[in-house]
């Protein structure tokens, strides 16, 4: 307690500051004790959970450690000994408008519990004072003004009053109070909407058994082949497994069985015919539906960490670990949505399954990664099979190629991880300075009407609606251009 007294005396409290790694200070008890400490807490607040002032937390998981942290800039492994380590805690927040569980990641370092911990939201939350999933440094500073010490209970505690009004913490300009309690009274309504259209859907359901997030992922939903994979878990069985179409950067492999797909496709059909509000996945996409806004989030975040997880870690070491998720379907169908223009997903990797219907054309065009000199160079095009899977990095350039008959079906889940994005690595090659200049004209392929400064230069733009993007590109920027670009008019 002294110690921390003296950490806050020289302004280390109130801070959204994290270090995964710090360099602990003279006197500081060794890592190994801050861990026991810790993990002596993390017990203590179990048995509590649900009782008194703690009735709206309603599970706090055993401490673990993260797979990957960020120190430097460059992701690093961890261990035990020296942390950090986080818990996972269900929390539900003020009013119908948060009622539903949410999922609350706690992070603390070795400074335990002399610094605040890191709190991020692995659950979608609308709430205007929490966002991103990310709490701002007024919180923080908050608590540092009210505590020296930051248990775990402590935190919580604090994290449910800031969930009720969190004013205090934000010390907003009385002349913006009216205006803050509007945003506020906005988002709950927006949270409200979604958590009523779940609840409308729930009596209505085609297949409950692909919502119970306690039962999971049945094993006869995914094809024998790829659960023997599974279990086995290794680099060698994956690499044997998958297909690799881009060396490094696209795979696919058969994953689930006709019979699931059928399921997850009557779902969303069933779901269509109710006339309940649908979320689409993108403004591109007009027929697509957002599945963790019918209430199948849950669901998603088992397969996110029982299988998307491990595979990615096998292909892409050095992303993860996951923490947050896009789950959705896209449809493609003659008189609807045909295609997708070139793009890159906002995702860290992106799992695609094809569930059918039956269909020709629809092909999907991969080409380089966004900000490489060949990012708009072509490099293969995937023909859709029925329960196969495709995975590749977010930013890879693709697009979905024009269906020619009948109807396609895609069940895409997006995995992001802030871990990643704090690295060198991922900041470099996510800015427009990080560019570098193209090798040549791009492909036509690769063309994208949405993004790119030449794209009348090579094609007819295909709608009046894609016509409305002519010359609001900024791909390739000025200084990434090839020798001999010219910009459409």
């Amino acid at each position: 307690a002294l110690f921390c007294a003296v950490m806050c005396s020289h302004g280390c409290c109130g801070t959204s500051f994290f270090d995964d790694l710090p360099e602990l200070p003279e006197g500081s008890p060794a890592p190994s004790t801050t861990a026991a400490a810790l993990k002596d807490e993390v017990a203590q607040v179990q048995a509590t959970v649900g009782v008194g002032e703690m009735q709206a937390v309603l599970r706090v998981a055993d401490l673990r450690v993260p797979r990957l942290v960020v120190q430097d800039g460059q992701a690093k492994g961890t261990d035990w000994a020296a942390g950090p380590w986080e818990t996972e805690v269900v929390i539900t927040g003020p009013g119908e408008a948060y009622a539903a569980p949410m999922k609350v990641l706690v992070r603390f370092n070795a400074m335990y519990p002399c610094l605040p911990p890191r709190i991020t939201f692995r659950s979608i939350v609308l709430h205007a004072a929490a966002r991103e999933g990310a709490l701002p440094e007024q919180f923080y500073q908050y608590l540092g003004e009210r505590h020296s010490r930051f248990t775990l209970r402590a935190v919580l505690l604090e994290l449910l009053g800031y969930l009720q009004d969190p004013l205090p913490a934000l010390q907003v300009d009385p002349s913006m109070v009216s205006q803050a309690r509007r945003a506020l009274q906005q988002t709950a309504e927006e949270s409200l909407q979604r958590l009523s259209v779940i609840k409308r859907y729930q009596p209505l359901r085609a297949h409950p058994s692909l919502f119970h997030e306690v039962d999971g992922w049945k094993m006869e939903w995914f094809q024998p082949g790829f659960l023997e994979v599974l279990r086995a878990d290794t680099l060698e069985a994956w690499r044997g497994f998958a297909t690799e179409h881009v060396p490094g950067a696209v795979f696919s492999c058969p994953i689930f069985t006709e019979e699931f797909c059928d399921m997850v496709i009557e779902e969303v059909e069933s779901f269509s015919e109710t006339g309940l509000p649908a979320r689409r996945p993108n403004s591109m996409n007009r027929y697509g539906l957002i599945l963790n806004h019918i209430g199948m989030e849950g669901m998603f975040d088992r397969l996110q960490e029982e299988v998307l997880s491990k595979i990615s870690a096998h292909f892409w070491p050095e992303v993860g670990p996951f923490d947050g998720h896009h789950s959705f379907i896209v449809r493609y169908k003659e008189r609807q949505d045909l295609g997708l223009d070139m793009h890159t997903d906002d995702s860290d990797v992106t799992f695609n399954v094809c569930l059918g219907k039956e269909f020709t054309g629809a092909g999907l065009s991969f080409c380089g990664v966004m900000g490489s000199a060949t990012h708009r160079k072509h490099t293969y095009t995937l023909q859709h099979k029925r329960g196969s899977m495709c995975f590749h990095l977010g930013r890879q350039r693709h697009g979905a190629d024009d269906i020619t008959s009948g109807e396609r079906f895609n069940l895409i889940v997006w995995n992001t991880s802030r871990t990643y994005r704090a690295t060198h690595h991922y900041k470099t090659g996510t800015t427009i300075a990080g560019v570098q200049q193209e090798d040549g004209p791009p492909d036509p392929v690769c063309l994208s009407y949405t993004h790119d400064r030449d794209y009348g230069v090579f094609k007819e733009y295909p709608s009046a609606s894609a016509l409305e993007h002519k010359g609001r590109g900024w791909c390739p920027p000025a200084h990434a251009e090839y020798v001999g670009f010219v910009a459409e008019a």
